[in-house]
């Protein structure tokens, strides 16, 4: 998955909400604020809720609120929790804008791409690959296998030191069963 992603590392768990929802809690130190959008998925609500995090929310149509939130919590460790695709609303993230953000303040970028992965982009990679933007712009690329895979589970792919933080932190890859990987 890794490879098809284009990152360094991949890890995948059995089950896409709990991806999100059991990830973003390892992610997060007392210095970090989540900057989470208004629209977001709740397997992406409820990961910034168990995390015990700083919340700020934002509403990814109008990105100045995000950068309003920036300002007002800089200095702090920041991850920006965004969708590619917006399937209830049926929009995609301005990536491009959002990537210019991250370069201006530093933030760590966590896309998820559960509806996105597989249909969008000339190669089906999502919202990077739509946009043709480097994959190391995006620092968390979480998907489902449930959608355009037609499996199981869900995966976050990213730089291996971070999809090391993650080995090493999150529950659902030491306590709990996880899946064979479909990409071996």
């Amino acid at each position: 998955m890794a490879t098809f992603m284009q990152t360094e590392d991949c890890i995948v768990h059995f089950m896409g909400y709990d991806t999100n929802a059991m990830i973003i809690p390892s992610l997060i130190d007392d210095n970090t604020v989540l900057y989470s959008d208004s629209l977001n998925h709740n397997s992406l609500i409820r990961g910034c809720m168990y995390s015990q995090a700083k919340i700020a929310k934002f509403c990814s149509k109008d990105l100045k609120s995000l950068e309003d939130q920036l300002i007002k919590y800089e200095g702090k460790r920041g991850i920006v929790l965004v969708e590619g695709l917006y399937s209830m609303e049926g929009t995609y993230i301005d990536l491009p804008r959002l990537v210019a953000l991250r370069e201006k303040y530093h933030f760590l970028l966590y896309v998820d791409e559960a509806h996105s992965i597989g249909g969008i982009g000339p190669t089906g990679r999502g919202i990077a690959d739509l946009y043709g933007i480097s994959r190391d712009k995006i620092d968390f690329s979480m998907g489902t296998f449930t959608k355009s895979f037609g499996s199981i589970g869900g995966y976050v792919a990213g730089s291996h030191e971070l999809i090391s933080q993650i080995r090493a932190r999150s529950p659902i890859f030491n306590q709990y069963v996880g899946i064979c990987p479909m990409f071996a």
